[in-house]
């Protein structure tokens, strides 16, 4: 079941990645004429913490493991998703002052992230809105 469940999330973040590239390259032809571009590096390193110790056995085990209530797991999951936003500024959340000690605040009460945003710089709003893409894709 362990080796299932590697092979299963390792594919998913494969196909993830390639459908990153596929995104940001069809973002870049349709911003050609602009000054704003993804750049290739951002594109070829997206995500790369999903594959190290910290989110690899966390996320595979929550998304491709037994569907059933688990506050382990669950609980691993939520620090490998504070690890993630940690270090991958493309998400909105990498943005929050003190994240990871406001996180249950503002999962509850999605109003209040407004007071701890700081701004965002356009490399990672692209590269925010290239995930996006591809997620709905993969």
């Amino acid at each position: 079941m362990i080796v299932v469940i590697f092979f299963q999330y390792l594919w998913a973040v494969l196909k993830h990645k390639y459908f990153i590239i596929v995104a940001g390259l069809g973002i870049n032809r349709l911003l050609r004429s602009t000054s704003y571009q993804v750049s290739y590096k951002r594109l070829l390193l997206h995500d790369l913490s999903k594959l190290g110790r910290a989110e690899f056995w966390p996320y595979a085990e929550y998304f491709c493991g037994k569907k059933c209530v688990n506050q382990k797991r669950d609980d691993a999951f939520h620090v490998a998703w504070l690890h993630h936003v940690a270090h991958n500024d493309h998400h909105w959340e990498h943005f929050i002052s003190n994240y990871a000690q406001i996180a249950k605040q503002i999962r509850n009460h999605p109003e209040l992230a407004q007071n701890f945003i700081r701004e965002m710089p356009d490399d990672a709003l692209l590269e925010m809105i290239v995930d996006n893409v591809a997620a709905s894709r993969s």
